[in-house]
């Protein structure tokens, strides 16, 4: 548990105890103009998955963003569906390839919720005599927590596996396949990574995550997204896979350094009419140092993505064995 994590942590708790207003925490996207913070918490619980990116397609829909047909061609090689309708389907393709990596490496890393954590507090398990400073205390006992599940906004608390990395920031890639896909202008693309941001940050907001938890989720999605589009595109739309390629790469940049305010990506994405969404230069220290981020994170994560497909494919052997026993 990182001392900074939990101090931002509490306050943002204390911050939601008290009503406060959500927008001092976080750049809202438009789209969730007027949310109370008590809202901003519940729009993320318990959600269908890919609820939230919806309304972000059907406002793109309707702001008249365009597929890019240099990436997507206008017919399918395998059928006739095409133009919003491929949008709803490439909505829950996203989340059904994130989601198999992103609890692996729950499981592997193992983060307990920073309920566990506040309650241990809370009831003395973790003292001054185990590192906690004496400041953190205090806000915890202030709380007058009666159970681990009070520390969050939910009757239920957290789910019950690990925390890092944050599912819903995982499944929240799509302001990334959304740009690759759509020629998208910079007011729309910024309520797209607005939109992500929130989705991710409003987890927070519900204490059941760390601000880091959302950052790794957010690129973990990104990442996969950025290894797995452009083959998708093609096997199923006749996709130039170099085509496809070449835009994901502009595309690619690091969560940590997204300042909401700017909608800067902090020397990363370039959209493909010209507008540079990052100021800073592609020579910048700040871009070399989130590149190399970026470089270890597929690192790290590639060998948890090898483990889960094996997993997967021992998996589906033990069922089709079970069948076939079954059948004879």
């Amino acid at each position: 548990m990182g001392q900074k994590l939990f101090y931002i942590l509490i306050d943002v708790q204390q911050t939601r105890s008290a009503g406060g207003d959500p927008s001092k925490l976080f750049q809202l996207p438009d789209l969730w103009e007027g949310k109370n913070i008590h809202e901003v918490a519940e729009a993320v619980h318990a959600d269908y998955p890919g609820a939230l990116q919806v309304e972000l397609i059907q406002w793109l829909w309707q702001e008249g963003a365009q597929l890019d047909y240099d990436v997507v061609p206008f017919r399918s090689s395998l059928d006739f569906v095409g133009l919003v309708i491929r949008l709803a389907d490439l909505n829950t393709w996203a989340i059904g390839a994130v989601a198999p990596t992103n609890f692996q490496l729950k499981w592997h890393v193992g983060r307990p919720r920073p309920e566990e954590e506040a309650y241990k507090i809370a009831e003395g398990e973790l003292t001054a005599d185990d590192g906690v400073p004496q400041d953190i205390i205090s806000k915890i006992d202030s709380m007058d927590l009666e159970s681990a599940t009070a520390f969050t906004a939910y009757n239920e608390g957290s789910p019950t596996h690990p925390s890092w990395p944050a599912m819903h920031s995982a499944a929240s890639p799509a302001s990334f396949w959304l740009a690759v896909v759509l020629d998208l202008n910079e007011d729309q693309y910024c309520e797209a990574l607005h939109v992500d941001y929130a989705v991710s940050y409003a987890r927070t907001v519900a204490g059941v995550h760390y601000p880091t938890d959302n950052i790794a989720g957010l690129n973990l999605g990104q990442q996969i997204m950025a290894e797995q589009l452009a083959d998708h595109f093609e096997r199923k739309y006749g996709s130039n896979r170099d085509e496809v390629q070449a835009k994901i790469d502009g595309l690619r940049f690091d969560w940590t350094n997204f300042n909401p305010e700017t909608c800067s990506t902090g020397g990363g994405a370039v959209l493909r009419n010209g507008i540079d969404i990052a100021p800073e230069s592609a020579n910048s220290e700040p871009v070399r140092e989130s590149q190399s981020r970026i470089v270890e994170w597929d690192r790290r994560t590639k060998k948890v993505r090898r483990e889960t497909k094996h997993q997967q494919t021992l998996f589906s052997r033990e069922q089709q064995h079970q069948s076939n026993t079954t059948v004879q």
